[in-house]
């Protein structure tokens, strides 16, 4: 192959091959520097027009997250584009020996997605998300090589994110063709992250991985995953709160002291049983006593202590029955318990975070299930409330909630949202 291309860009040697074409390590003669080569043999006039249109769509296109074209043109059979370099490789040439960790990994991924919406917003998509098109900075950034070509459909978009994030996590250079084995293979390399928070990553992964799951709502995730401090305090509630069917350490010691507590009870409400029955029967005796001589033989003095006596036994408050209790009431006591009946947190799953003042983000629930969405708030470190309207949304679906996706509100706050019942 003839070393330059248009008599400025000299090609040094091939970096790794790409789906339609070779990347190659160059020099721009014209302004002295290092710039990497994008060429592709032509396959007849109409395809060189085609494509060289293609390049020239996305050539404006500045992004940090992408390699920037500086050049685009026609020579002989080959059309090129000239892109800025950045030291660095193609990802796909260090994947399986890179070090980074979990959290590094859902960062960078994070940071890629954030620069595919910002490109969606210039009309530029459906380019392939892979390794296989990523190039790497020594400094851990990912950017994307190729983004005028459209990738096969699994590889694009929110799909092709959770495949990239795949890749990283397990080293791996191709995507296992069923979910289960990505799943399995995926949850096993999630180690340092905590289990409980793990199978709600995973969850919100697979909707990903599937194409069920919006890619802001999967970067807005994978944000929430990369701040979260992964400490016991802050793990979904599942764990944060002990098992109900889980005996206490204690628990053999207080069934010891249970019996002799219930002796002890019962011994001194022995007593006081016996000290009133007494008490009640000396009252007897005395009315009794003073009652003898009839109310026209009685001693005036005695009559006059006896109306005393009468008197003070008469201050005791009698037993009345209970009031009939008023409708206003009534209508508030069955309107609590209908509310109970419908509450965001019946028993078995009104589990709350403590209460701590740290900064946690809102998640983003549109389009969850009622069980995803509480364990989603949950997680987040939430508590929740919902209520289920007619909406145009799927049935048993979250259509709208009262927190904005992505900001921060004191862990233990209340979000609020909105299922679906269908129309």
């Amino acid at each position: 192959m003839e070393k330059r291309i248009n008599r400025r860009y000299e090609l040094l040697k091939p970096i790794v091959p790409m789906r339609s074409g070779i990347l190659y390590s160059g020099n721009d003669l014209s302004l002295n520097r290092e710039i990497i080569i994008f060429v592709v043999e032509s396959r007849g006039e109409k395809h060189k027009q085609a494509y060289l249109q293609l390049l020239q769509q996305v050539a404006m296109f500045n992004d940090s997250r992408f390699l920037h074209i500086l050049d685009v043109g026609i020579e002989n059979q080959r059309i090129f584009a000239a892109l800025k370099t950045f030291a660095g490789k193609p990802l796909i040439q260090g994947l399986k020996h890179h070090s980074f960790s979990t959290r590094e990994i859902i960062a960078m991924v994070f940071e890629l997605g954030k620069g595919l919406q910002d490109a969606m917003e210039h009309g530029i998509s459906g380019f392939s998300v892979l390794s296989s098109n990523i190039w790497i900075g020594d400094d851990g950034q990912l950017q994307m090589i190729n983004y005028w070509e459209k990738g096969e459909p699994a590889e694009r978009g929110v799909q092709g994110l959770a495949g990239l994030l795949y890749q990283l996590m397990t080293r791996s250079e191709t995507l296992p063709d069923s979910l289960q084995a990505a799943e399995h293979s995926l949850r096993s390399a999630l180690k340092d992250m905590p289990e409980s928070y793990r199978e709600m990553f995973m969850m919100t992964w697979r909707r990903a991985w599937n194409g069920q799951n919006t890619l802001s709502s999967f970067i807005l995730s994978l944000q929430n995953a990369a701040q979260e401090p992964w400490t016991k305090e802050t793990q979904p509630m599942e764990e944060s709160f002990p098992n109900e069917y889980e005996e206490p350490d204690d628990m053999e010691e207080d069934e010891e002291q249970e019996p002799r507590q219930r002796g002890f009870l019962w011994r001194a409400s022995a007593k006081l049983m016996i000290g009133a029955a007494v008490a009640g029967f000396s009252i007897l005796f005395l009315i009794f006593l003073f009652g003898l001589g009839g109310p026209d033989k009685q001693d005036p003095t005695i009559a006059g202590q006896s109306n005393q006596r009468d008197a003070a036994l008469n201050t005791s408050p009698a037993p009345t029955e209970s009031e009939p209790e008023p409708e206003h009431e009534r209508e508030k006591s069955t309107q609590t318990e209908d509310e109970q009946e419908t509450s965001a947190e019946p028993p078995e799953t009104a589990q709350e975070p403590p209460s701590s003042d740290g900064p946690v983000f809102v998640p983003n629930l549109i389009g969850l299930t009622k069980q995803q969405a509480e364990k989603q708030a949950l997680a987040s470190g939430l508590r929740y409330q919902f209520f289920i309207e007619p909406n145009e949304s799927p049935a048993e679906t979250v259509f709208k909630q009262d927190l904005e996706p992505g900001r921060k509100v004191n862990k233990g706050e209340r979000i609020t949202f909105w299922i679906s019942r269908g129309n």
